[in-house]
């Protein structure tokens, strides 16, 4: 359990790393953040939520999309 939290920190650290040099997260880093975030989740998590992974992946940057558009949902 604690090597899964030692991996996880390390990724988190580097997207923060990679952010900082593109400037923005951006669609793709919103994407792969809600998958990672899915596949840590406890087993006692409902499954839906672990069945929804790409779904979640592909919802997950809708504000940006939102934001881009220069208009309300």
């Amino acid at each position: 359990m604690r090597m899964k939290w030692v991996s996880l920190t390390l990724f988190c650290l580097a997207l923060l790393q990679l952010q900082q040099s593109l400037g923005a997260w951006g669609r793709k880093g919103h994407e792969m953040t809600a998958r990672v975030a899915v596949r840590a989740l406890p087993q006692d998590a409902p499954a839906f939520l672990r069945e929804a992974e790409t779904e979640l992946g592909y919802l997950c940057p809708e504000p940006d999309r939102w934001r881009n558009r220069q208009r309300e949902p």
